[in-house]
């Protein structure tokens, strides 16, 4: 059981640390060219694909989790 909760430890401190150099990684959210007329709702969808990302950062993480405990409970 020692194993398992230093294991799931170490994947929780990988999972961290990958979300934090990806928060140290620049977003440039002014990269995509002007098209003509106006994107009223552009604040609005960068906000919406931040949720998104850290919806999908925390589903990898819970992934990954279960795949730990489907390995430690395949070993036992």
């Amino acid at each position: 059981t020692e194993l398992f909760h230093l294991q799931r430890e170490l994947l929780r401190e990988k999972t961290r640390n990958s979300v934090l150099e990806d928060q140290l990684k620049p977003i440039n959210i002014h990269r995509w060219r002007q098209l003509e007329g106006s994107d009223p709702g552009k604040y609005q969808l960068i906000q919406k694909i931040q949720a998104l990302q850290k919806r999908l950062i925390a589903k990898t993480q819970e992934l990954e989790e279960r795949e730990l405990l489907l390995q430690v409970n395949t070993f036992s």
